[in-house]
């Protein structure tokens, strides 16, 4: 096992045991606190890094797309953040740009799922393709320039925008 493997693994390891059981149904329900939150950031971070070193190969642009994914990241981790995207949620022009791009978001999961096969488990994947989505979810709702989010970021390049 290599360097870039042991690497993969160990933060595959840890989403997955901080994985909250979350069902694609629930992308549209309020968020469950900051917990959730908290594991979204990590689940991205992590998904960010096995895009970037095992998808593109290129370890470099690790840090790249984290400055990239720093706007977004702030909004999941600001100290209001529940209650800007609950509200988001119920709003009729957070649901209307979630129906616009609901679309665009499963075509992006479903291109991120196959880019993962064979890098990592089928757990894991199902796991990063639901942060994935229902980040995108909270981010639209909340929004209309964070529509195609994922496209501002390189570790996504690969991810048709």
């Amino acid at each position: 096992m290599n360097r870039r493997q042991i690497i993969i693994t160990g933060l595959v390891s840890v989403l997955a045991e901080s994985a909250t059981a979350q069902q694609k149904d629930d992308d549209l329900a309020p968020t469950k606190g900051p917990d959730e939150l908290w594991y979204l950031l990590t689940a991205l971070d992590a998904l960010i890094f096995c895009m970037s070193v095992a998808v593109l190969k290129e370890p470099t642009v690790v840090y790249q797309a984290r400055r990239e994914m720093q706007p977004y990241s702030a909004q999941l981790s600001d100290s209001k953040a529940v209650d800007a995207f609950n509200l988001a949620l119920k709003s009729s022009d957070g649901q209307t740009r979630l129906e616009q791009n609901k679309t665009a978001i499963n075509d992006a999961a479903k291109e991120i799922e196959a880019l993962l096969a064979g890098v990592v488990s089928p757990a894991v994947s199902d796991s990063f393709i639901q942060a994935f989505s229902r980040s995108s979810t909270l981010l639209i709702a909340r929004a209309s320039e964070n529509q195609s989010w994922w496209c501002h970021v390189y570790a996504f390049r690969k991810v048709r925008c």
